[in-house]
This record gives structure tokens, C-alpha cells and sequence, in this order.
């Protein structure tokens, strides 16, 4: 699937990726994804589409489908608007039979479906990780921890590397956009770490949607005298961010550090050199980490139906191909446990809350779900990677972190 392919997408319009029908039964399963492959989140939404069709393209020519029976993937771009997500979800429901798991790409879209897919009994792998997807605990999973979750990596990494007794409580500040996940991951995520005595807060500051101009906010964390700077949200942003910060001085005795949907390749280079040191929240592993026989296997992937292994937004690509895994595996669980005949949204649910240490090959820990809330994390590791100017290189061992039941 190629970014021209995803522009010429029209909205909220059905596509069938199938594999060899030789050596298949008859059934399928269907899975659906809607995500955002125009639109402000294109460059993310695009790689989050080609992994997850990616792998199941691979099950589909390399595998057995689902237990002989061939994967149909239903996929749509729904342009990052919330009317649009939810007719994705509602067409793709009304498939026959209907998909096994429906992901729908954005944090409004899923908490809107949220009631209804428990009705229609429709697993969701989620791309996203808000604490209202899961609280209270419903259809919706995920395979990584919590935005706020993460960034306790963040935390840890500094009590361990910084120097306490010279320095005193590291000063940390924040600029992001305006949105939910910002304030979740400032208000719960830094504060536990706050709490906890591993830093200081010192500056906040966000920015609507579209602004670019973020010169008075620098200037008034530049004025915080931070020696960290988290920036959150930024994306395109992100080389205003580091070249405003450049110009009133702040990156000579600042580092900064991006979030887990921030760390695109093309995001990181528009600064140029000035992004080199930057620090990261990874959730997964990088595709430069080729001894990984998870890493192996998507980068197999990538070369058979992409012709190179140039995966740009690597977390995006790796969160789409483990959405995708993810529901394989637990789809495969319940066919062999119930039988095709009864492969059903339900039954995949519940063969995933069986799955105990799934093994990614290292594209992440060992996968655990079960029931209740903290049965939906899946994934409760993060780890803090560097940019070197041109890949992301590992910064630390991967840290446990909490799940914190922050709302905003």
C-alpha cells in the first residue's frame, strides 16, 4: 500500500486484501482498520495501515490464515474525523461475516463506538491508549501501555542517570498541543514521577491544533530555565520546537525528549542537526534491531510487498503489524479452541484474555491480557531511545511502569 494509493483514497470506502485462495477453505475472517491516511495525521496514519496489512498480507502468503481459512482485511482512511470513523465502523460491522475485530484509529472514534461494539460484539485492538477506552473494561485492548504509562520510563531512566546530590531535583517542561493526551500524560504521567521524587515540574505550555508559531511559549519556558523539555504532540511542529528553542539559547543546557507518536523519522529530521541527542518514548522495538526475529519477520514483510526495507515511521508501522498479530494469534486461539463455525468476536475476545507471554519476537515484552481493567494493557513496558540524526538507537533496558488511571 503506497501514501499516493492512500490520497487516493474516497472517504470511508471498503478495500478486500486477500490472500491465495489455493490452499484455503472456503470461510474467511474479516478484520477491519479505519485510520487517518490523509488529512494532519497522514504520514502516521499511512504507516500504521501498511503494517497492519502488511501482516496480515504475510499470514495470508506465508501462513495458514486463520486455521486454513483466508484473512479478508476490510480498510478504510477515515481522514482523522470522528462522523467519518464511525460510518468506518458501522459499514464495516455490517460485512459478512461480521469482522472479528474492528480498529478504528482514533481516541474520539473509540470511546464513541465503545458501547456499541460491546453490543455487536466486535473486538478492538487499539491503536490509541486513553484510560476511558478501558475504564470500564469493555471489547477494547492494547499493545502498549497507557500515554501517561510511558512516560514513567522517563522517570526511572532519571533515577538512574542523574546526579542528585550535585544537580538537585531535575527541572522538566512540557509544550504540546492541545489535546487530551497532553494533559494525560502532564497531569498523571509527570506528576506520578513528580510524586515520586524523580523530578520537578516547572513550565507547561500547549498550543492548538494548526499553530505553528510557538515562539511565545518557548520564550516563556526558556524563562522556566528547565534542563529537560518534553515535547509532545509536535510532529510537524517539531522543527519550530527545536529551532525556536535553538535561538533563545534553551537547547545549550536543555535536552529534550519526544513522545511515543512523535518519533517518525521525518517528524525528527525536519530540525536537521539540531535533533541529534534528542531522547524518545518507545514502546517498541526499532526495525534497526535486526537480531529480533519479530524485527526479522516485518522487515521480510516490508521488502516482499514494498520492494526495501525504508520503514520511516517505524512505531507506527510496528503498531499497525502488532495490531494485526495480535488479533491473528487470538483469532487462531479461538478457532482451533471453538471451531470456524464459531469464531465470533466474542469468542476471539475471550481466547485473548487466555493469552498469557505472547512471544512478538522482541518487538515487544511478552504480551499478558485477562479480565478487568488492567487485563486490557497487554504490554507494560517503555524504554527511552536517542536519536542519532538518522535512526533511533536503544538509551535504556525496557522499565516496568504502572498503569495510572488518569481521566483527561
Amino acid at each position: 500500500m503506497s501514501k499516493n494509493m492512500a490520497v487516493a483514497l474516497f472517504t470511508c470506502a471498503v478495500f478486500l486484501v486477500t490472500g491465495n485462495a489455493f490452499g484455503f477453505e472456503k470461510g474467511v475472517v474479516h478484520i477491519g482498520t479505519a485510520t487517518a491516511m490523509t488529512g494532519p495525521w497522514a504520514s502516521i496514519g499511512t504507516w500504521q495501515m501498511r503494517g497492519a496489512d502488511d501482516r496480515i498480507k504475510y499470514e495470508n502468503d506465508e501462513g495458514n490464515g486463520i486455521c486454513g481459512h483466508r484473512i479478508e482485511h476490510l480498510w478504510a482512511d477515515m481522514k482523522a474525523d470522528v462522523k467519518t470513523g464511525i460510518a468506518c465502523y458501522r459499514r464495516f460491522a455490517g460485512a459478512k461475516p461480521k469482522p472479528i475485530e474492528i480498529s478504528v484509529g482514533h481516541s474520539s472514534v473509540v470511546e464513541a463506538v465503545k458501547k456499541t461494539r460491546i453490543e455487536d460484539e466486535i473486538l478492538e485492538v487499539a491503536w490509541n491508549a486513553n484510560v476511558p477506552q478501558i475504564v470500564p473494561p469493555g471489547y477494547i485492548y492494547w499493545v502498549m501501555p497507557g500515554y501517561a504509562d510511558c512516560h514513567v520510563a522517563f522517570g526511572k531512566w532519571l533515577e538512574e542517570n542523574w546526579n542528585y546530590s550535585k544537580d538537585g531535583l531535575p527541572r522538566v517542561a512540557c509544550i504540546g498541543r492541545e489535546h487530551p493526551r497532553t494533559y494525560s500524560v502532564w497531569d498523571y504521567g509527570y506528576k506520578f514521577c513528580e510524586d515520586k521524587g524523580w523530578l520537578k515540574r516547572v513550565a507547561f505550555e500547549v498550543y492548538p491544533f494548526g499553530v505553528t508559531d510557538v515562539r511565545a511559549e518557548i520564550k516563556r519556558i526558556a524563562s522556566s530555565n528547565p534542563d529537560f523539555l518534553i515535547s509532545l504532540q509536535a510532529q510537524p511542529t517539531f522543527g519550530t520546537v527545536m529551532e525556536e528553542a535553538e535561538r533563545v539559547g534553551l537547547l545549550k543546557n536543555c535536552k529534550v525528549l519526544v513522545g511515543v507518536y512523535d518519533l517518525g523519522r521525518d517528524y525528527m529530521k525536519l530540525p536537521g542537526d539540531l535533533a541529534k541527542g534528542t531522547l524518545g518514548i518507545s514502546i517498541f522495538a526499532s526495525a534497526e534491531e535486526t537480531n529480533l526475529p519479530g524485527v526479522k519477520n516485518l522487515r521480510e514483510a516490508h521488502k516482499k510487498y514494498h520492494g526495501d526495507y525504508n520503514i520511516e515511521d517505524e512505531m507506527s508501522y510496528v503498531f499497525g503489524w502488532l495490531i494485526s498479530d495480535v488479533t491473528i494469534a487470538a483469532a487462531e486461539k479461538a478457532c482451533k479452541d471453538v471451531g470456524y463455525e464459531n469464531l465470533t468476536g466474542r469468542t476471539v475476545k475471550e481466547a485473548l484474555e487466555s493469552i498469557k507471554n505472547y512471544d512478538t519476537g522482541g518487538l515487544t515484552h511478552p504480551l499478558s491480557y485477562g479480565e478487568g481493567t488492567e487485563g486490557r494493557r497487554g504490554n507494560k513496558y517503555s524504554r527511552i531511545v536517542e536519536w542519532t540524526g538518522d535512526k533511533w538507537v536503544p538509551a535504556s533496558d525496557w522499565y516496568s511502569v504502572p498503569f495510572i488511571a488518569g481521566k483527561k
